[in-house]
Formats: C-alpha cells, sequence, structure tokens
C-alpha cells in the first residue's frame, strides 16, 4: 500500500481511553463527568499528544447521561445544561462545537459516525467523542437517600443536540417492570430456543 494516498478528510480514530468505576461507596465514587475527563485524559494520552490535544480540538461531543434523559426529572442529583462544555472545561478544551447525544445505546456509534460526517464534511477537524455513566453508584445512592453533585449549572457555551430523545419502552413495557436490558434480553434468549 505504500504511495497510497489518503484522502485529507478521511475520518481516522487516533486515540481511545476506557475506564471502569469499582468503587462501592457513594461518597467515594467518581461522577460520570470526572469518568468521562478521566477516559479522554486517557485517549489523548494513547494519541501521543497528551495534554496538547485539547489545544486543537474543534468539537467535543457526548452521549447524553441518564441524570438528563427526559425519564430523569425525578432524579435528586441535578442536570448538565451542556455536558460537552462541561467536559471541554475540565479538559482545557476550548471547541467550537458541544454537541450532545441523546441517550441510549446506539448512541455512541452514531454519534461516532456523525462526528467522521462533520470531518468529512470540512466541518470539524479533531474532535473528541465521549461517554460515561455510573448507574450502579447512581442506584446505590438512591437507594440510600443521598444527593450526589453530578450538575454544572453554567458551564457557557451552545449545546448542539444530536437525534432525538424518545423513549426506550412502552408504557405497557413500563408497567411490567421490563425496562431494563436484564429483565428483557432473558426473554429474546427464550424466544430464540
Amino acid at each position: 500500500m505504500s504511495g497510497t494516498k489518503i484522502d485529507d478528510r478521511m475520518p481516522v480514530l487516533v486515540g481511545c481511553g476506557q475506564l471502569v468505576q469499582k468503587e462501592k461507596d457513594v461518597e467515594k465514587a467518581k461522577s460520570p463527568m470526572h469518568l468521562m475527563a478521566d477516559a479522554a485524559q486517557a485517549a489523548a494520552a494513547d494519541t501521543g499528544l497528551g495534554r496538547k490535544l485539547w489545544d486543537v480540538v474543534d468539537n467535543v461531543t457526548t452521549v447524553r447521561f441518564i441524570t438528563d434523559s427526559p425519564d430523569s426529572t425525578r432524579l435528586p442529583f441535578g442536570r448538565y445544561p451542556n455536558a460537552s462544555k462541561t467536559l471541554a472545561n475540565m479538559l482545557g478544551a476550548n471547541p467550537t462545537k458541544t454537541c450532545y447525544g441523546p441517550t441510549g445505546g446506539n448512541t455512541p456509534q452514531m454519534l461516532v459516525n456523525h462526528t467522521a460526517e462533520l470531518i468529512a464534511n470540512g466541518e470539524t477537524d479533531v474532535a473528541l467523542v465521549a461517554g460515561s455513566e455510573c448507574f450502579g453508584t447512581l442506584m446505590r445512592a438512591l437507594g440510600q437517600g443521598k444527593q450526589l453533585p453530578w450538575h454544572d449549572e453554567n458551564p457557557g457555551g451552545e449545546r448542539i443536540d444530536i437525534g432525538y430523545e424518545k423513549a426506550g419502552v412502552t408504557e405497557v413495557e413500563k408497567r411490567h417492570k421490563l425496562q431494563f436490558p436484564v429483565n428483557i434480553y432473558p426473554m429474546f434468549e427464550n424466544a430464540i430456543r
């Protein structure tokens, strides 16, 4: 393949970062925003640029936290009016675009595809696509009656919403407690047999 020229606008993944939180104490556990920042720093290190990456990132796109989903208005954790900008602020980045995708299991791949299209079209040069969740910590905090400071009231910047929010389950499924994969997938397995 030597001598093959790749289009300058070809989207390329140059770094990735992932981590798992195993902290059981809800007071010591990191927020989903802090986990996302840690994963982003790991991705920056993976590129070889480290923190210098944040000087050139012009787009930060994040998956919507469950605490920001329309069904979560009863949760006592606060909200992130612009989670992508909060993340950018934590990293020291100053992107021209801060985008927020919907809640959902297929959203990370949808956001990668969307961002790749922006790069291919020349609308973005260097992007960070990130997501995290602390569902176990959230459930433990609710069970213990604890409120966690998972919010940023005014990060600044304009949020661009990508995709659209829709209920993941119907009212009938909710009534029968079938809103979580752990309850639904066994039914799929049984039906396939």
